[in-house]
């Protein structure tokens, strides 16, 4: 049991941070940089290309590069993931620090399952799971840890991610944006397939025992509006631009 006192942790959440006993309801709020939309859609793209089996990513935050994710070798079935260390991640922790993890329920819905708990326990950070990637739209569940103590659906994953100009699409818009599973104009990179290994490496694996690898440059976001107009359940409000929409 905690109380909670107002601060900030590792420069990026804001809020109730943990310190003896709960007296009050916690809160916490994203202040970091957030993570490209691009980036969030390739990740949706990589997951979604393979939702017949778990995915595991890595999240990485640097207080002057941003967010930015990285793949571990990894070999899952459709219920469970193990991956291992990753040197090509070690170059990157002199600029990043490990912010947290997204791994994948492939065909179930998006929540904090008993073996989650267990291998989050220990590691402070955000983490998020996306479930029923299979689906057209998918769900989510996100938690952070800090110093053992668990929030439950905070922060909010709207915040993190950084949302395109909504101006032209209907309220309530943001939430199809992040879960929808349709492709789209950001196709994951080409080397994320090299990670995803047919069986074990000679090294030892264990449940997310890599659960913190993931990296790759990324690119600019680009036109919304073209990336979305080919799709007819997808409504987009027209603007007083010359392009033409179904």
């Amino acid at each position: 049991m905690y109380t909670f006192k107002k601060g900030i942790y590792a420069g990026v959440l804001k809020g109730d941070i943990p310190d003896k006993v709960i007296t009050t309801t916690p809160t916490l709020k994203w202040v970091g940089h957030k993570l490209p939309f691009s980036t969030w859609r390739q990740i949706i793209s990589f997951c979604a290309n393979h939702s017949d089996r778990e995915v595991l990513i890595t999240l990485l935050y640097s207080s002057e590069k941003g967010m930015r994710v990285f793949i571990p070798q990894q070999y899952a079935s459709s219920a469970s993931i193990n991956s291992e260390s990753d040197k090509e991640l070690f170059p990157l922790l002199t600029d990043y620090i490990v912010l947290g993890s997204l791994h994948t329920h492939p065909k179930f819905e998006a929540f904090s399952s008993e073996t989650d708990d267990k291998d989050e326990k220990n590691n402070t950070g955000i983490h998020i799971t996306l479930g029923q990637i299979d689906q057209k739209i998918c769900t989510y569940h996100i938690r952070t840890l800090i110093t053992g103590y668990k929030y439950d659906q905070l922060p909010n994953l709207i915040d993190i991610v950084e949302l395109p100009d909504l101006k032209f699409f209907p309220k309530g818009m943001e939430e199809l944006l992040l879960c929808h599973t349709l492709k789209d104009g950001y196709p994951h990179p080409e080397e994320w397939e090299t990670k995803l290994l047919q069986k074990p490496s000679l090294q030892n694996f264990s449940h997310h025992s890599g659960i913190f690898n993931n990296n790759f440059p990324v690119k600019d976001e680009s036109d919304l509006l073209d990336l979305y107009k080919d799709y007819e359940d997808i409504p987009i409000k027209k603007h007083k631009s010359k392009r033409k929409y179904k």
